[in-house]
């Protein structure tokens, strides 16, 4: 019995301090952590968001240039249903929404949006919890013509 409470003493000699130092380093680890992870997602979110504008920059131009930018509405709605995009918005160059999927808050329109998005950290709280806003401007690349033949 002597011997097993040795033992047992002996044991907690080295896993309780073992045990406090483990705890201390997740403590100090996990705000670092933490603000890390954010970072990478917002990273990945801009990464998103640029990939898609520019992915459906060619169609936003033409739907645009044809005056029928509801055509744009099937394929916005593709889009958002990643899992990670919430919604999505067009603006005109005068700021004003011309479309937008279902998702897309009520209350947030073009200025507030770029407004949001110009911020370090760029989170607009809504009622299911906060979500990250970026603005991407839509360009159109006419494809290059091919040299005439002389």
């Amino acid at each position: 019995m002597k011997m097993a409470l040795r033992t047992l003493r002996l044991q907690l000699r080295f896993l309780l301090p073992l045990m406090l130092v483990l705890v201390a380093a997740a403590y100090v680890a996990e705000p670092v952590l933490d603000r890390v992870t954010l970072r990478w997602f917002e990273r990945d979110l801009g990464s998103r968001g640029t990939l898609v504008a520019n992915a459906l920059s060619d169609s936003i131009v033409e739907a645009l240039r044809a005056g029928h930018p509801e055509r744009l509405q099937p394929l916005f709605d593709r889009a958002a249903q990643d899992e990670r995009l919430v919604a999505i918005g067009l603006c005109s160059p005068a700021g004003r929404m011309l479309q937008r999927t279902p998702a897309f808050p009520k209350g947030v329109d073009c200025a507030e949006a770029v407004l949001v998005s110009a911020k370090a950290q760029p989170r607009l709280q809504l009622p299911g919890g906060p979500v990250h806003i970026s603005t991407h401007d839509i360009t159109f690349q006419p494809p290059p013509q091919a040299p005439e033949a002389a």
